[in-house]
């Protein structure tokens, strides 16, 4: 059992800073930050799941999924009440996630595993912040790199197909792409019909291609990168300028939220905090454009 111990620290390691790079009052800093922004993320999305379903028999259960996140979060913002708070906010998220399956979001899951390793250090064991810290870094690295694993298995993005598809399917991913492409074949991939052997899905672009191919490559070197102690900051950031770039289709924006806010936990100040009031405002729009007061858009 050491020898097993040993090596799970060893791997455990790699998502160390550099010694004396991050003392433990950063670390804690860091933890507190990303608790509340995790408590914050997953209330306003209750919000937006709830108006997604409002016309379905289980619109009550996620009203009272919202209320139960809005009220976490309130509690939970302080210090004193955050434990407890962060861990039956991870129950609410979990509860939502099984009454939505198969169709809750990825991410939900993520932020519910987040949720869940924030509530677990105790506020006086340095050791258990920075092993929480540890889990948290591992997540971004092996949701990374399982993300590019994939896309280069399936094959759908070696030719392009996928986001052939994705012009067609979404508005987003149309307007995006746009300008890539030749006016007949965007006019052709935006015209084809809902229905049994539509297609086909291929493109003649050179450079929709390669950034098709860039995107799973992308996505199985960076997290090595991360890992790497001498390439980490430069990774931090070419990684949030990848999903900044790719929000700009998708529009997942609390997915990309979330990472971005797991991204900044490599940094080795606290980043997270200074960037909150950023995300709070973004959020607070948003709950406008819902609640439609601000002009309505489409994001996810």
């Amino acid at each position: 059992m050491e020898g097993v111990e040993a090596r799970i620290e060893q791997v455990l390691s790699l998502a160390d800073d550099q010694a004396g790079e991050r003392p433990d009052a950063a670390t804690f800093s860091a933890l507190q930050s990303f608790r509340r922004f995790c408590l914050l993320a997953t209330a306003t999305e209750a919000w937006a799941t709830l108006a997604y379903f409002r016309d379905e028999e289980s619109a009550p259960l996620h009203l009272a999924i919202a209320l139960w996140l809005a009220a976490c979060t309130a509690i939970g913002w302080p210090r004193r009440f955050g434990r407890i708070a962060t861990a039956a906010a991870a129950v609410g998220l979990g509860l939502q996630v099984v009454a939505v399956f198969p169709t809750a979001a990825n991410h939900q899951v993520l932020a519910v595993l987040c949720l869940g390793l924030l509530a677990l250090p105790h506020p006086d064991e340095p050791a258990e912040r920075e092993l929480v810290l540890r889990a948290l870094r591992w997540l971004v690295v092996i949701g990374l790199f399982a993300a590019g694993l994939q896309k280069l298995l399936f094959g759908y993005w070696l030719r392009g197909e996928l986001l052939a598809y994705a012009i067609w399917a979404r508005d987003s991913f149309a307007v995006f792409f746009q300008p890539l492409l030749a006016h007949d074949e965007w006019q052709r991939l935006r015209d084809l019909r809902p229905e049994a052997g539509a297609g086909p899905f291929l493109v003649d672009s050179p450079l929709l291609i390669a950034i098709s191919n860039a995107t799973w490559l992308a996505e199985l070197v960076l997290p090595v990168l991360l890992l790497r102690r001498g390439t980490r900051r430069p990774a931090v950031v070419a990684s949030i300028v990848y999903l900044t770039l790719i929000e700009l289709g998708a529009r997942e924006l609390f997915f990309g939220g979330l990472m971005v806010n797991l991204l900044l936990l490599f940094w080795p100040s606290d980043v997270v905090r200074r960037t909150l009031p950023i995300f709070a405002a973004a959020y607070f729009y948003l709950l406008l454009v819902m609640l439609g007061i601000a002009p309505h858009w489409e994001f996810r």
